[in-house]
């Protein structure tokens, strides 16, 4: 089940506000954000908050929502932490977002199932291979398509 937007900034503002300055020796925090998840890593200060603004919902890939999005967090987030965001990014935003974004990173999930060699298509400009969700947990030997069959690119 979704948490309320109206509770959404409220809870998770104050988890990472409070996180940030009351718990320097925390060493892992996992909570829910937005139907994603946020994770904490914290040594003597805060290391990084990882924010997964997810867009799925059941086995279908849903549009992004600005009133969803984790921006909120990130503005708490400041250097020396980490901000990494995960969640709808491409090639062509990813880049643009760690260079505008200078105490961030970008995580990918489904993109790295259908492009093994994803840092260097996004280095060289080649273009993303789709991912195949259908494929996503089949296992065994009757089912050989999925994680190990797509293909690396070749140079732009």
């Amino acid at each position: 089940m979704k948490m309320p937007l109206a509770d959404i900034h409220e809870t998770f503002t104050a988890l990472t506000t409070q996180l940030k300055a009351a718990h320097p020796n925390l060493a892992v925090c996992h909570s829910f954000l937005i139907s994603g998840c946020l994770s904490v890593f914290i040594m003597n200060c805060l290391q990084y908050v990882h924010v997964v603004e997810s867009r799925v919902s059941a086995s279908e890939d849903v549009e992004e929502r600005a009133e969803e999005d984790a921006e909120f967090l990130r503005k708490i987030v400041t250097s020396p932490t980490v901000f990494i965001a995960a969640g709808s990014f491409k090639a062509e935003n990813s880049v643009k977002y760690a260079e505008e974004h200078k105490n961030s990173l970008v995580a990918f999930g489904r993109y790295f199932v259908s492009n093994p060699d994803l840092p260097a298509r996004i280095e060289q400009g080649v273009e993303l291979a789709p991912y195949n969700r259908d494929t996503f947990y089949l296992q065994g030997p009757t089912h050989p398509e999925g994680y190990t069959d797509y293909p690396r690119a070749t140079k732009a």
